[in-house]
């Protein structure tokens, strides 16, 4: 049955990168995963805040390894030992918010022999997601056995999230008080232990219940995949005053049955709407080996940014979800929340969610430092949709996000 109302959410998302050299570095580059065009998420805006130009050489949205897959590439000029650079960026994002009521109460989980060839990727154990393993099988056995989808999801999602609290307290305690610097630059400390083994044994945060769920759910024979956010975990205008920040970005899941393709979870909640969180990167077997386990390079932790030279480090800023002003040294600062939702007439939905799907195309394909003076006329309509939008002005919004299609039909390389 098709509903004739769809909700569509806009999403924002923020960061605030900076970065120290420990010795005198010629020029070196960041990547960093930004938000996909991926099912019914549609990137609409990525604009640079606050860059220091002297320092920024270039910058460009490329294909990662994997589809669909993108991260931004920007390349530094020399920095002295000791000298900071600071790149800070925002992101809007629209999502046809998909909240699963229409899917059926129950669902059988799908045999081996009906999933498509190049998901049952998903169904394998890797370095961090630790399948295989007798305790987790003997685990996931417990969790799974009704053998309905929906349900063992939901089984699965509470499990982790509630797994070992005393010991996620102590964890969390601990990580604190440490620097993001020793998880994605090679020193090796028990709090790092993040891989789905690990997570088993002695709890841990997201990355860890993510990779321990992921494990459960491929031993029940579910595909099934990490993804990165940026979390929607505070939203409105009580949060913006507060100024709260993240020193990480967040982690989901999602897994696949042939009746209902892939559905969203995260700890505590399955299934999860749509509009949880801005999705950066899905996490491929490649990913999660490179992550490895407790004792590996990234102690079970798959990357969402990457730094060229080892000479430049990021510095944590402290204590997850601490209130703080943001300080002038080498930190990561993550936030995002819901902007706006509107239930539109479901045809008019799929109209706007073509018309954007058209617009993101095009405008990744321009975005870059050679196009900024032309970036910057687009980001005015660009910025008067979103002010539309965000006032329920849907003629108006959609006046503007024609603009922009034509704008950029119009651009030439």
């Amino acid at each position: 049955m098709i509903k004739k109302k769809q909700e569509i959410s806009l999403l924002f998302g923020e960061t605030i990168l900076s970065l120290k050299a420990e010795k005198d570095v010629e020029h070196f580059d960041v990547s960093y995963a930004v938000p996909l065009f991926y099912r019914d998420q549609v990137p609409f805006l990525f604009e640079l805040k606050e860059v220091d130009s002297s320092k920024l050489s270039g910058y460009k949205i490329l294909d990662d390894k994997h589809p669909p897959n993108k991260i931004i590439k920007f390349r530094i000029s020399s920095l002295r030992k000791d000298e900071q650079v600071h790149l800070h960026f925002k992101y809007y994002v629209f999502v046809k918010n998909r909240d699963y009521e229409e899917l059926p109460k129950k669902i059988k989980i799908t045999s081996t022999k009906k999933i498509p060839e190049e998901i049952r990727q998903w169904l394998l154990p890797s370095k961090s997601i630790q399948s295989d393993n007798l305790l987790i099988k003997i685990r996931a056995k417990t969790l799974g056995l009704s053998k309905d989808f929906l349900k063992i999801g939901k089984k699965i999602s509470i499990s982790i999230c509630f797994h070992r609290p005393i010991l996620q307290s102590i964890r969390r305690f601990i990580e604190s008080k440490q620097n993001l610097s020793n998880i994605f630059f090679g020193k090796r400390y028990w709090t790092g232990l993040s891989d789905a083994l690990s997570g088993l044994l002695l709890g841990g945060h997201c990355a860890a219940q993510i990779n321990l769920g992921l494990a459960y759910l491929r031993a029940n024979g579910i595909p099934s995949r990490g993804l990165i956010v940026t979390t929607m975990f505070y939203m409105g205008e009580d949060y913006k005053k507060r100024g709260g920040w993240l020193d990480a970005q967040h982690y989901s899941f999602e897994c696949y049955n042939k009746e209902c393709g892939w559905v969203n979870g995260i700890p505590g909640a399955f299934p999860i709407d749509t509009n949880h969180g801005i999705v950066l990167r899905i996490n491929y077997l490649e990913d999660e080996n490179l992550a490895g386990d407790g004792f590996s390079y990234y102690g079970g932790i798959q990357p969402w940014f990457w730094i060229s030279d080892n000479n430049i480090k990021l510095i944590s800023p402290g204590a997850l979800f601490k209130k703080k002003k943001i300080r002038k040294s080498g930190e990561i600062y993550i936030r995002g929340w819901v902007e706006s939702n509107i239930e539109l007439d479901s045809i008019l939905t799929d109209r706007i969610l073509d018309i954007l799907k058209k617009n993101c195309i095009l405008y990744e394909n321009f975005f870059g430092k050679k196009y900024e003076e032309k970036l910057q006329n687009l980001a005015l309509f660009q910025k008067e949709a979103i002010k539309s939008f965000k006032n329920s002005d849907i003629d108006n919004f959609i006046v503007n996000i024609d603009k922009v299609y034509l704008l950029l039909s119009k651009t030439k390389k």
